[in-house]
């Protein structure tokens, strides 16, 4: 789907964007990486969308998109390659 990105802030550790699709009267998904500050972090997706049955299918895909991220960077952390 087409997209727009709203904010990439590397300070703030967040990702807005926008699907411009038009089944959307409105969508803004949110990426936010928050420090735990003992290196470790925790990644928390969020998404608003009109109409609401889209949010929920959007964020049963993005679970899944995370849990391959985290897979990906467990695998990192141990040393092997991914």
């Amino acid at each position: 789907m087409p997209e727009e990105i709203l904010v990439n802030d590397r300070v703030q550790r967040r990702f807005q964007y926008r699907i411009t699709a038009s089944i959307f009267n409105y969508h803004r998904g949110t990426i936010d990486v928050l420090d735990l500050g003992d290196d470790t972090c925790v990644v928390v997706y969020s998404t608003d969308a009109d109409p609401r049955t889209m949010a929920l299918t959007i964020g049963s895909a993005t679970a899944g998109a995370l849990d391959e991220l985290k897979r990906l960077m467990d695998t990192v952390v141990a040393g092997a390659t991914p």
